[in-house]
């Protein structure tokens, strides 16, 4: 680090432990010296804006996420709702408060307005999301490193009868967050869409059918 500038700050330097409860509870972890400091372990930080926590189960970073929504956007959006117009409304939306807006709240009354507005609820918009990028990497096998997890399904004899052309070889785990990871969740997704929303010939096309399958039972 001295050789090329930089200094470390001893008293901003923290360390987690990353693993489930079951096993971390187990471990006796001395504090760290660091320069002129001892540090401990850390039940949460903060790192490039994201909010971790030892079991990566993200519920710090979406707490602080809805604080922000509500808060910073939401709350102050509502003194000037009506001083705006319908289409600034929209933008203003869009900037401030559905590109934080990551965990489901409750909004059954707002469905008609979300239909009018042809927007997607939260869930279903990390499943247009994702379901989107698993379109494009096996349509450009870009990226790469992704694209060599996906393997395209082969039935057996048993298996011609039914609809599998298309699907991706699923994988099983029984730890829940490895089964969130890219190589067990991507194919589990692309194989609960239907054969006329896999089988699209443009991006624009899949795009299209995509929406119109999530819309449906709304």
């Amino acid at each position: 680090m001295f050789e090329n500038f930089l200094k470390l700050n001893d008293d901003k330097t923290e360390f987690m432990i990353l693993g489930n409860k079951l096993h971390t509870c187990k471990l006796h972890v001395p504090c760290i010296q660091v320069g002129d400091m001892k540090v401990l372990p850390s039940s949460q930080l903060k790192n490039l804006g994201v909010v971790l926590d030892p079991s990566l189960s993200m519920d710090h970073h979406v707490t602080a996420v809805c604080k922000a929504a509500w808060r910073i956007s939401l709350k102050n959006f509502g003194r000037i709702r009506n001083h705006t117009d319908k289409a600034t409304a929209i933008t203003m939306v869009h900037a401030f408060v559905s590109s934080n807006k990551i965990r489901t709240a409750p909004s059954s009354h707002i469905t008609p307005v979300l239909r009018e507005l042809h927007w997607l609820p939260v869930e279903r918009r990390i499943l247009f999301n994702l379901s989107l990028f698993i379109y494009k990497t096996l349509a450009y096998s870009r990226p790469a490193y992704l694209h060599q997890l996906l393997t395209l399904y082969s039935p057996s004899r048993q298996d011609l009868t039914f609809s599998t052309h298309g699907f991706l070889q699923e994988h099983v785990s029984r730890n829940k967050w490895v089964s969130r990871s890219f190589f067990f969740a991507a194919a589990k997704i692309w194989n609960n869409l239907p054969s006329s929303v896999r089988s699209a010939t443009s991006l624009s096309t899949f795009k299209k059918k995509l929406k119109t399958h999530l819309f449906l039972d709304i």
